[in-house]
């Protein structure tokens, strides 16, 4: 079971299924249209090619490495670690191994870990962090434990603050913070009453500053991005985000400069990725795909997304 918006919207915001900022200075390049020779394609060897599978990636830390998942031809799920040009598996030995299951690495989190979920027998979610070869437990007590319900970290910052998503026994969608073992369930005010996944709040990265990107569903599932921090939403949507239900803004990820990234869908309910830096947006979609999204932007400008071939394969890219 998987825990995207849409496929190729890896960050998970739920099914079939990120304000104060630092003046540190970034490079001008992801505030101008990226041309073909700018974006990489990564592709694990071992990925399908048909509808939903493909490859995953979900952030990039500033040392380039990449943790992300990848689905087989048989939809099932294995979670990964790119470094150094190479693939290296991350398991969590208490996923189960069946199709639309198994292990899915989302970000990083302090001391150079891995937060992610599996998914288990009964097709709940399980958070997990992965520090030196271990895998210890990361689930909300407020989480639901039925099929589709759970939790999600989706990544973490060197401060020990941990963020994500879970939810709850009545299928409502609710982001959450971690600090010190303590678990705070984070819900927009403008939030819709839909459950998962069309409506509630989720927070998907954390920079270190404490400013968290995410988002949340209105009432009628328009998504809308927001930078969250002490207790504090700002909203905001690109302005070629469409506006009926399934369209909207998501925010994937904010770096230490504040540049904000993600992607829209637009009233074609076609997704494109986004890059928010100093008011200015600017579209960023990978000329392979017919559709795009930003998973992640590093301090040092470099942009990880996906896009979607014309078969509905998922591949990343690297700008």
């Amino acid at each position: 079971m998987r825990m995207d918006l849409a496929r190729g919207a890896r960050r998970h915001l739920v099914l079939p299924i990120a304000a104060a900022t630092a003046a540190l200075a970034l490079s001008a390049a992801p505030a101008r249209a990226a041309t073909a020779e700018h974006f990489r394609t990564l592709d694990h060897p071992g990925a399908g090619s048909g509808s939903g599978q493909g490859t995953f990636p979900s952030s990039i830390n500033n040392r380039g490495d990449i943790v992300g998942n990848w689905v087989d031809s048989s939809n099932r799920n294995f979670g990964f670690l790119f470094h150094d040009g190479r693939f290296t598996a991350i398991t969590d030995p208490k996923a189960a191994t069946g199709p639309f299951q198994g292990t899915t690495p989302i970000g990083f989190s302090s001391r150079g870990g891995v937060v992610g979920y599996y998914v288990d027998s009964g097709n709940a979610y399980r958070g997990f962090i992965l520090v030196d070869g271990h895998y210890q437990p990361l689930d909300d007590p407020s989480a639901g434990t039925a099929a589709g319900q759970g939790t999600i970290p989706q990544s973490g910052n060197e401060s020990g603050l941990i963020v994500g998503l879970m939810v709850d026994s009545t299928n409502h969608l609710h982001g959450f913070t971690l600090r010190d073992g303590h678990y705070t369930s984070v819900d927009d005010p403008h939030e819709g009453a839909g459950l998962a996944p069309n409506g509630g709040t989720f927070l998907a990265q954390a920079n270190e500053h404490g400013v968290i990107a995410g988002g949340y569903h209105d009432s009628i599932n328009v998504t809308h991005a927001i930078l969250y921090r002490d207790g504090h939403f700002r909203e905001f949507n690109d302005p070629h985000a469409g506006t009926a239900t399934g369209e909207g803004t998501i925010g994937f990820s904010v770096n230490n400069s504040g540049t904000l990234v993600g992607f829209y869908v637009d009233s074609s309910m076609v997704s494109h990725g986004y890059v928010l830096r100093d008011g200015r947006w600017t579209t960023v979609d990978d000329p392979k795909g017919v559709s795009s999204n930003l998973q992640c932007i590093n301090d040092r400008g470099t942009l990880l997304g996906t896009y979607n071939d014309a078969a509905g394969a998922t591949h990343g890219f690297i700008v």
